[in-house]
């Protein structure tokens, strides 16, 4: 495989990786913190300390995955403008969050 696709490829990897884990590690909170649909919409319900630490985490990783996936790589592209692309479509994920 050549350096960019393997590049791409590991960047993707990575996200989809880290959106897993802290996909997983939010579910189990729920769990033990047993949560109910029913209960979110009631007057004064707020997420959990914890809650508000992880569940960022989780979307951060699938909105830079979304922008990764974005990129067109091929063989024509220098090794040091993927990096520099990569990095830019982590800003680009970061600021569609805080926009929200």
């Amino acid at each position: 495989m050549e350096p960019n696709t393997a590049l791409h490829t590991a960047a993707r990897r990575y996200c989809q990786e880290r959106f897993d884990y802290w996909t997983r590690q939010y579910e189990e909170l729920q769990r033990n913190e047993n949560w109910q649909v029913q209960k979110l919409f009631e007057p004064g319900w707020t997420y959990s300390e914890e809650a508000y630490r992880t569940f960022p985490r989780y979307r951060i990783d699938k909105a830079i995955q979304i922008e990764v996936e974005r990129l067109t790589v091929n063989s024509d592209t220098v090794l040091g403008e993927l990096r520099a692309r990569l990095v830019r479509a982590c800003d680009v994920a970061e600021a569609q969050l805080e926009a929200e």
